[in-house]
């Protein structure tokens, strides 16, 4: 009984997104004020309506359930969740190069500025904005002579004994230290450490990384240098290298995204649920390993002008209940989206080339709303159209060429609605 209830709530959710995706494709066209004419029978009034009645009955049932947990002996618990503060955690000094994405430039700026001749100081130091750890004068000292002489012990000297192992193990040689990742700004730390790193010679650099431009005020004493933002492509290549990685994305939309391709790993993410590559301008092929996703419920590809072709293989898109299609194909071949029988919602929109669907429509044996619109060169719908048993509403506009069999759809007594050539 609640397993029923549960799936005729996901139906009203799937309604209200198609409902939404409906006014996107109204809002969306050059000729929205003639599609709107033809959605009368979707009306905003209508719709709430409906969805009302429909939401009603489904607290109802829900209610009904609530009232028979007493005749199972079920009891409410809660559950005391305390909130854990987790301290920041320590960082190491190892980045493995093939990762880093798009900071070449700012890698040569920084080694030019390390490489560059002070000849009014000994010590320069050249703080980096951008990245961004609070020291202790104590355990930072021992860090730097460690690092310096890796074979001697430390832990046991007291801060005295420790300034002046440090100021021996500068004095007169030519060093680069880097601070990484500095968040005090306590300036009296910060001078302290400073009166014990003067000893270098001529030419000795100290590189702070900072997130904070106060420590970079309080640290330099030369002008700092900013990272700025990734530019967006790389910012779009990063976001998917660590998605694709944990592979355990469930939601992700890319709408007005500018990238061509997608990498061949998104098959990698097998608990995706929602794709949406809305109005991507620049997208030609998807990778046939998108087929993978067989936890893939909604695929939204409209506006994808320059989508050569679909996925060969997205009969195996097997959950696949929602599907907005724009293509450059002029077929869309059999055995492909005939096998959707999950699919509820079928969009076919803005495919100019498109001369005909696929004959094998009528394995849709689930769809309940089929949308064609802006699919000037469509010239007919296949004959199985008529044996879609479960169709409650098609939408046919701008479609100039095509010639309309209405009296094939009508046998089959679906709802037809906003039915225009053009």
């Amino acid at each position: 009984m609640l397993k029923d209830v549960l799936y005729d709530a996901e139906d009203v959710v799937d309604e209200f997104e198609c409902e939404a995706l409906r006014r996107k494709v109204v809002e969306s066209g050059n000729t929205t004020r003639k599609v709107r004419r033809f959605f009368s029978s979707s009306n905003p009034l209508a719709f709430r309506f409906r969805m009302g009645h429909k939401l009603k009955k489904i607290r109802e049932r829900v209610a009904e359930i609530a009232a028979l947990k007493s005749d199972f002996g079920l009891t409410e618990r809660i559950f005391d969740r305390h909130v854990i503060h987790r301290e920041r955690e320590m960082t190491h000094s190892f980045v493995d190069a093939s990762n880093v994405i798009g900071r070449d430039k700012d890698k040569e700026n920084i080694i030019e500025m390390l490489l560059q001749s002070f000849d009014s100081k000994n010590v320069s130091i050249i703080p980096v904005v951008g990245i961004g750890e609070v020291f202790e004068l104590e355990k930072v000292i021992i860090k730097i002579l460690s690092s310096a002489s890796p074979s001697q012990r430390y832990m046991d000297l007291d801060i005295d004994q420790l300034q002046r192992a440090l100021r021996q193990a500068l004095d007169g040689r030519k060093y680069l230290l880097i601070l990484d990742d500095v968040w005090s700004e306590d300036p009296r730390k910060w001078l302290e450490l400073k009166a014990l790193l003067m000893r270098g010679v001529n030419g000795s650099k100290i590189l702070v990384t900072t997130r904070s431009s106060r420590v970079a005020s309080i640290m330099g004493t030369d002008s700092a240098y900013d990272l700025n933002d990734l530019p967006y492509q790389h910012c779009l290549s990063l976001f998917l290298e660590v998605h694709l990685k944990i592979s355990v994305l469930e939601s992700r939309g890319l709408a007005y995204s500018k990238f061509e391709l997608l990498p061949r790993s998104i098959g990698n993410l097998k608990h995706l649920k929602y794709l949406s590559l809305w109005n991507n301008f620049f997208l030609k092929r998807l990778p046939n390993s998108i087929c993978k996703l067989q936890s893939l419920q909604a695929l939204v590809l409209g506006g994808c002008d320059e989508l050569e072709e679909l996925p060969r293989d997205m009969k195996n898109m097997v959950n696949l209940r929602l599907l907005w299609i724009t293509t450059k194909q002029k077929y869309l071949p059999p055995r492909g989206l005939g096998c959707l029988k999950s699919l509820r919602f079928l969009f076919i929109t803005g495919c100019e080339n498109l001369q005909y669907l696929f004959e094998d429509l009528h394995g849709l044996t689930n769809l309940r709303r089929l949308f064609i619109g802006g699919c000037d060169s469509l010239i007919s719908l296949p004959q199985s159209i008529k044996f879609l048993t479960t169709l409650k509403i098609l939408n046919i506009a701008n479609c100039e060429n095509l010639d309309l069999a209405m009296e094939e759809v009508e046998d089959n007594q679906h709802q037809v609605h906003s039915v225009s050539k053009n």
